[in-house]
C-alpha cells in the first residue's frame, strides 16, 4: 500500500506538470519525495517496534543526544565567529550547515529543535535540554521559543502533579531567573542583547500590532498574484515562475496552492488517519509504550501547529521527521501492542 502511495504521488506530479506547463521538478523532489519516503520508513520502523526488534524509547534518547551534539557544534562555531553576545544578534553561524540553505536552517531547523527540547525535558535530560534551548535562542525563531516555553510549562505542571514539588520549584525559579536576566540585560549591563534578533522580532510585533507577523498580508499577496493560474482542483502545480509569488507561509494553504483541492483532501486524510491511530495506540498500550507514543504525538502536533505560520515540508529534514511519525502511526498493529 505504501509503495502504491509513492507511485500514485509520482503520477500525480506528472499529471500536474502537464497541466501547469511550468512545473519545477526540483521543488517536487525537495518537498514531496522526502516526505513520502520517510512515511514508508516510519511504517517499517513501526513493524520492527511491534515485533520487539527495536527499542523506540532508546531511539528517542539517541535522537536527543545527536541533536545536542549538533547544537554544541553550532554554538561553538557561533561564539568563535562572533562572540557569545554577538551570536544572538547575528543568529549564529551559518556555514556549519552549508549543505542547507540559510532560510531552511533559521526557520525550520529550530522547529525541530523545539520538539527535541520537549522530548529531552520529559526524558529528564537536563544537560541536553539546556544546550538545545541556548541554540534555539541564538537562532531567534519566535515560534520555536513559544513552543519551547509551552513545553517547559507543561513539564513543570507534570512535575507538580506527580508530587515532585521540589524539582517543579527549581525549574520554575530557573525559568524566572532566565527571563529576569534577559529583560534587564537587554537594557542595562549587557546591552548587546538588545540587538538580539529574537527580542527585536517581538518588539516589532508589539509596535505593528500585527500578531500574525506579516503572514496575513503574505497570504493575500500570494493568492492575489496567482490569478487565473490557480485551478481549484489541481492548483498551480509545482511551479516557481507562475505569477511572481513564493509561499503563503502556511503549509495547508501551500498544499492547496500547489496541488489544489484534491491534494489538500488527501493530505488531510493521511494526517487525520495517522494521528487518530496514534492516539488510539497510546490509549490501548501499557505505560511505557503509551508514554513513548504520547511524546511522538506531541512532536507531531507541534509540527502541525507550525503549519499555520510556516511551510516546513519545503525543508527536507522537517518533512522527513513529520513523514516518519505519520508513517509510524499508520500501522494499525500498534493498537495491539499491549
Amino acid at each position: 500500500m505504501i509503495f502504491i502511495f509513492l507511485i500514485f504521488s509520482t503520477l500525480s506530479f506528472l499529471f500536474v506538470s502537464i497541466l501547469s506547463q511550468n512545473a519545477d521538478p526540483s521543488l517536487y523532489l525537495i518537498s514531496i519525495v522526502p516526505f513520502i519516503l520517510s512515511y514508508c520508513v516510519g511504517y517499517v520502523i513501526s513493524e520492527l517496534y511491534v515485533n520487539k526488534e527495536i527499542d523506540l524509547a532508546e531511539c528517542l534518547r539517541l535522537t536527543c543526544a545527536i541533536s545536542t551534539f549538533f547544537c554544541i557544534l553550532h554554538i561553538v562555531a557561533s561564539i568563535e565567529s562572533y562572540g557569545f553576545l554577538e551570536a544572538f544578534a547575528f543568529r549564529g553561524e551559518d556555514s556549519i550547515f552549508g549543505f542547507f540553505s540559510i532560510y531552511q536552517k533559521l526557520v525550520y531547523y529550530p522547529t525541530i529543535l523545539s520538539c527535541i527540547f520537549i522530548i529531552s525535558l520529559f526524558q529528564k535530560n537536563k544537560v541536553y535540554s539546556a544546550i538545545i534551548l541556548v541554540d534555539i535562542l541564538i537562532i531567534g525563531s519566535r515560534e520555536s521559543v513559544l513552543i519551547s516555553s509551552i513545553g517547559l510549562l507543561s513539564y513543570i505542571q507534570y512535575l507538580y502533579k506527580s508530587g515532585e514539588y521540589y524539582r517543579a520549584l527549581i525549574y520554575t525559579c530557573g525559568a524566572a531567573f532566565v527571563v529576569i536576566v534577559l529583560v534587564f540585560s537587554s537594557s542595562f549591563w549587557l546591552g548587546m542583547l538588545s540587538e538580539s534578533v529574537l527580542i527585536n522580532k517581538f518588539i516589532s510585533i508589539a509596535h505593528s500590532g500585527d500578531i500574525s507577523a506579516g503572514r496575513l498580508s503574505a497570504i493575500n499577496k500570494v493568492f492575489s498574484e496567482t490569478g487565473e493560474d490557480l485551478n481549484i482542483f489541481w492548483g498551480t502545480g509545482y511551479s516557481m515562475i507562475v505569477g511572481d509569488f513564493r509561499t503563503p507561509h502556511n503549509q495547508f494553504l501551500e498544499v492547496f496552492l500547489r496541488g489544489g483541492l484534491i491534494s489538500t483532501v488527501v493530505f488531510l486524510l493521511v494526517i487525520i488517519h495517522s494521528v487518530s491511530n496514534g492516539v488510539k495506540a497510546a490509549m490501548h498500550s501499557d505505560y511505557k509504550d503509551g508514554s513513548t507514543y504520547s511524546l511522538l504525538i506531541v512532536m507531531c502536533v507541534i509540527i502541525l501547529i507550525s503549519f499555520n505560520v510556516n511551510t516546513p515540508l519545503r525543508a527536507p529534514f522537517s518533512g522527513i521527521l513529520f513523514g516518519t511519525i505519520l508513517g509510524f502511526f499508520f500501522n494499525t498493529k500498534l493498537r495491539k501492542n499491549i
